[in-house]
């Protein structure tokens, strides 16, 4: 089974990109669930101190695509 999840649209962009990189090494298709999983788990194997530091970077890609007046979520 499956669920949705949001994500910043910037973000999703990139996933596509990504998908298509990967399913073209793969020769098959790879979908988005199959690599937001891998991700999810390969993040929970680290210390949280090393997913936090990705933050900043999320935080200063996503500023590009926010209106100023709009406060950023976490």
């Amino acid at each position: 089974p499956t669920t949705k999840v949001n994500i910043a649209e910037f973000a999703n962009d990139e996933l596509d990109v990504l998908s298509t990189v990967l399913t073209e090494r793969a020769k098959r298709t790879v979908s988005r669930a199959r690599i937001v999983g891998a991700l999810v788990l390969a993040a929970r194997q680290l210390p949280p101190e090393v997913v936090e530091a990705l933050f900043p970077a999320y935080d200063e890609e996503a500023a590009q695509f926010i209106p100023v007046d709009e406060p950023p979520t976490l």
